[in-house]
């Protein structure tokens, strides 16, 4: 999670307890904005996985800003490695 950002609302805490409970994959939490090419921004596929995310795109692929909270499995070291 980033420092410098403040996150609130009514369904934060049991998004975050789901997230925290997989075993496997990843989770990247993202919202709406009107203007994503001021943010990273997360491109979904057909079956809503993300699939991509761009910082700051000049063309985004969709209007969903990474917020900063992110949820990885174990295998996130291996991919560091790539």
């Amino acid at each position: 999670m980033l420092g410098d950002n403040i996150f609130h609302g009514q369904t934060l805490g049991s998004l975050l307890s789901t997230a925290a409970k997989r075993t496997s994959g990843a989770t990247v939490f993202a919202y709406p904005v009107t203007d994503p090419e001021r943010y990273g921004v997360v491109e979904f596929g057909p079956d809503g996985k993300a699939i991509s995310i761009e910082e700051k795109p000049k063309k985004p692929k969709s209007r969903y800003a990474v917020t900063g909270i992110y949820f990885y499995d174990a295998s996130v070291v291996e991919w560091r490695r790539i």
